[in-house]
């Protein structure tokens, strides 16, 4: 982290989406993009807490001078994508405010 008192770190991209806040910093695992049936076992592997959620999407992160919001936008293949999701739908929304 660098000495400007960051609040947000992101980890991997062959993860499932999980968020979880920990002595003030979010920890943010970016979903695997390319993987319509991808799952969260391996969160319960690496004991992740907070919102987890299965791929495949992307994150989406606005940020202005007052705040950065942060979408999990999910992407779906019909016929494949395990969970009944909406292609291009927001599953997961945080906003960070600047201190």
């Amino acid at each position: 982290m660098s000495p400007r008192q960051d609040r947000w770190a992101n980890r991997g991209n062959d993860r499932p989406h999980a968020q979880e806040e920990l002595d003030g910093l979010i920890y943010q695992e970016v979903p695997q993009p390319g993987h319509p049936s991808g799952g969260t076992r391996s969160a319960e592997d690496y004991k992740y807490t907070g919102t987890v959620l299965g791929s495949s999407g992307h994150l989406r992160v606005t940020v202005d001078p007052q705040r950065t919001t942060v979408d999990y936008v999910r992407t779906s293949v019909p016929g494949v994508t395990k969970d009944e999701v909406g292609n291009r739908s927001v599953a997961h929304h945080y906003t960070l405010f600047r201190k």
